[in-house]
C-alpha cells in the first residue's frame, strides 16, 4: 500500500519510556486520528483510506509474544476464532481516540465495578489503566492482591486469577492469567505485578 504526501516525523530525543538500552526504537506508527497528531497531519490509515488503497476503512491489530500482526484494509479472520463484537464508537469533537464504552467489569461471578464508563482502545499501552477506585474494587476480590503504590498492584505469582473479565458490548471479555501477569516485581520474587493499574487519565476512565 502506498501512501503519497504522508508526513512522518523524525524524533532527535526519546523519553525515557523508549530508552534505547531498555527497548531499541524502530519507530511508532500513529493509527488514532488527526486531531492528536503533533503535525496535524492525516495519519498514515486515513491517508491510505482517502487515497483509495485499501479495499475497506478497516484494521485489525494482534498483539503477540511473536507473530503480530498490523492488517491494514480488512479483517483477518485467520487471526481468531468465533465471531467478532462490535462497539460503538464514542465520537468526541474532534475525533481523537478510538474510544468506546465499557459497561463493567467482574472478578468471577462477583460485578465489582457496575458502572458504564469510556475507554480508549490503545495498542501502545502496557497496562491497562483505570481509574483508581476501579483498580481498588477489582484487586480487593483477587486473593493476595495488595497496593504497590503508585497506583500499582500485586499478586501472588503462584495465584494469577484466569476470572477476571470487562464487559464490552454485553460480552464479557476474560484476562487470561498471562495477560494479568506483568511479571516478577524483582529477580527471584514470589510477587508479580497486575496488569491492571490505577491511574488519573483524564481523557477517559480506562485505557485497554
Amino acid at each position: 500500500l502506498n501512501a503519497t504526501q504522508q508526513a512522518v516525523v523524525a524524533a532527535t530525543q526519546y523519553s525515557a519510556e523508549f530508552a534505547i538500552d531498555e527497548s531499541p526504537p524502530d519507530g511508532l506508527l500513529g493509527l488514532a486520528f488527526q486531531s492528536i497528531a503533533n503535525t496535524d497531519s492525516s495519519p498514515v490509515f486515513t491517508t491510505l483510506v482517502n487515497q483509495g488503497q485499501t479495499t475497506s476503512p478497516v484494521f485489525g491489530v494482534t498483539l503477540l509474544d511473536n507473530g503480530g500482526e498490523l492488517f491494514l484494509g480488512g479483517t483477518d479472520t485467520t487471526a481468531f476464532t468465533g465471531s467478532l463484537t462490535f462497539a460503538p464508537l464514542i465520537v468526541t469533537d474532534p475525533p481523537a481516540f478510538w474510544e468506546i464504552s465499557v459497561s463493567g467489569a467482574s472478578v468471577g461471578n462477583t460485578r465489582v465495578v457496575t458502572r458504564a464508563q469510556n475507554a480508549i482502545v490503545d495498542t501502545g499501552t502496557t497496562l491497562l489503566i483505570v481509574d483508581p477506585t476501579s483498580a481498588n474494587e477489582i484487586h480487593a476480590r483477587i486473593p493476595g492482591a495488595r497496593s504497590a503504590g503508585q497506583g500499582l498492584f500485586t499478586i501472588p505469582c503462584n495465584e494469577i486469577p484466569s476470572d477476571v473479565s470487562l464487559t464490552i458490548a454485553d460480552k464479557a471479555f476474560t484476562l487470561s492469567a498471562d495477560t494479568l501477569n506483568f511479571g516478577p516485581i524483582e529477580e527471584g520474587s514470589n510477587e508479580c505485578v497486575s496488569g491492571i493499574m490505577g491511574a488519573n487519565e483524564g481523557e477517559s476512565d480506562y485505557c485497554l
